[in-house]
């Protein structure tokens, strides 16, 4: 069964150079950027389901005793890179509203509201506080997490993709650059969108590794989110 991983739409990157590339001519267009958060918040959901019914499948499966002895090991996998995924959704989350606390939080007839062209807030917290290298290296460990899971889960996640684009780029090179690159200059409603980019990695990473155990076993019926 091919995964979303593998099916990622290219409106979406597409969408993402066209935040940075406003940004780096400063060109700050808060709908462009909300609309590009409600997209990714959507595809996200969308991954968390298709990704919940394969281990929703699976665990049904893996009730049957004649199978349960192939089956369990590769459930228990699947939801250790579940839960590891769910601490990182977490702390991503808690980032995005110390963010918005910060662009001055409040609540206007039961909607969030905050200072969204909000410059400071962003270099606040992620230069001052340096919360950009804690994101950075929070990150890598989540990838390292994922991978050690299984060596056969490894290899196949090293290739032929990357995590976050800017795997591409040397780690030595990236982790002095990182805050730069994704935080220098941007409002708040930009930043948070930037988090939600790293939500999405992070939902694709996890569809990828739960549908690299589901494969493992052979399951006539098909999943659907």
């Amino acid at each position: 069964m091919s995964n979303v991983f593998q099916k990622a739409p290219y409106s979406l990157f597409l969408m993402i150079m066209l935040l940075f590339s406003c940004n780096e001519n400063k060109k700050q267009n808060l709908l462009t950027d909300n609309l590009l958060s409600t997209n990714l918040i959507i595809s996200n959901d969308r991954i968390y389901q298709q990704t919940n019914a394969m281990i929703e499948k699976f665990r049904q499966y893996s009730s049957n005793p004649s199978v349960s002895t192939i089956t369990n090991p590769m459930l228990e996998n699947m939801e250790l890179a579940k839960k590891v995924t769910a601490g990182t959704i977490d702390y991503l989350d808690d980032l995005k509203r110390e963010l918005k606390i910060a662009a001055g939080l409040k609540l206007v007839d039961l909607k969030e509201t905050y200072n969204e062209d909000d410059l400071t807030a962003v270099s606040n917290i992620f230069i001052t506080k340096e919360k950009g290298n804690e994101l950075f290296n929070h990150l890598i460990q989540y990838q390292n997490s994922i991978q050690q899971i299984n060596p056969d889960l490894y290899i196949s996640l090293k290739s032929p993709y990357y995590f976050f684009d800017y795997f591409s780029i040397p780690k030595e090179t990236m982790e002095k650059e990182f805050t730069h690159r994704y935080f220098d200059k941007l409002n708040a409603v930009s930043a948070i969108a930037v988090l939600t980019k790293f939500e999405n990695d992070v939902r694709l990473y996890e569809n990828r590794a739960i549908s690299f155990f589901f494969n493992k076993v052979a399951i006539d019926v098909p999943v659907k989110a």
